[in-house]
């Protein structure tokens, strides 16, 4: 989810992502964006996954992607008790307001995620047993959403939107 003024499919003046994981940039017309972009999206899953919140709420898209931009984001380790600090600091780096304060590429995040000294700790097995361990009945869906120009469904993972400015 991208935009370069416009969308990565080519319409100029839209915006185009889920709001929940939208980088600073993608809330600004005409910002250019690259692989950092992603990496911020990337963050806010991480940070979704460490604390079972997205790094910002809102109460409407409009809201999210201005918090994005503007809000300071609470540590996980400050909603979370126990979160690896070296782990902490790669996703808030992730989630940093310029690109420019992010990684430059995914091979980068890679080798800052296998130095946290929690990775040594993980393999596929104890994510699967852990997984197992987490997994809860799914819930009744919630009924859908009135369609409005200013609303999302809470879900952070379930909302991409096209915003034309």
């Amino acid at each position: 989810s991208r935009t370069t003024g416009g969308a990565s499919d080519g319409e100029k003046g839209v915006i185009s992502g889920s709001p929940a994981y939208m980088a600073p940039e993608q809330g600004t017309p005409g910002a250019p964006t690259d692989a950092r972009t992603d990496l911020y999206a990337l963050g806010g899953v991480g940070y979704f996954l460490l604390t079972g919140r997205s790094p910002f709420d809102g109460a409407t898209i409009f809201d999210q992607i201005a918090a994005h931009r503007h809000a300071v984001i609470v540590p996980p380790s400050q909603r979370v008790p126990g979160v690896p600090a070296d782990l902490e600091r790669v996703v808030m780096r992730c989630l940093a307001k310029s690109p420019a304060d992010r990684d430059p590429d995914a091979g980068s995040l890679q080798k800052a995620l296998l130095a946290c000294r929690c990775a040594a700790e993980w393999d596929a097995e104890k994510a699967a047993a852990w997984w197992a361990a987490h997994e809860t009945e799914p819930e009744e869906p919630a009924p859908a959403p009135t369609p409005g120009p200013a609303t999302m469904h809470r879900e952070p993972s379930v909302a991409t939107v096209k915003v034309r400015f």
